[in-house]
């Protein structure tokens, strides 16, 4: 039986194909998990200042915000999980995956 030759340079393209494809699908699957913080955001905080960014506090100062906030916002349990999940840092300073 006759062995096939792959090219370093082609299976570095196959690697690489292969890698960005994993991080697209990795990307779009946390992304729709934080879909409903980003529409709380859009919805709840952006019409009275500039859109806060994802994963842009840690979980004290997500507390302190909505304690300021609660006395002109009022937010479900729902909309408060999901702006959480969208909005504060794990330790490794990445958005959270959930709520």
């Amino acid at each position: 039986m006759d062995r096939v030759r792959l090219s370093p340079a082609l299976v570095i393209a196959a690697a690489m194909t292969l890698a960005a494809g994993c991080a697209m699908l990795w990307s779009s699957a946390t992304g729709s998990a934080r879909a409903p913080g980003r529409r709380v955001v859009s919805a709840k905080c952006s019409a009275c200042h500039p859109t806060p960014e994802e994963g842009s506090l840690t979980a004290v100062q997500f507390d302190k915000v909505l304690t300021v906030h609660a006395r002109r916002v009022q937010l479900s349990a729902e909309e408060r999980a999901a702006l959480r999940s969208y909005l504060v840092t794990d330790d490794g300073g990445q958005p959270q995956q959930g709520p």
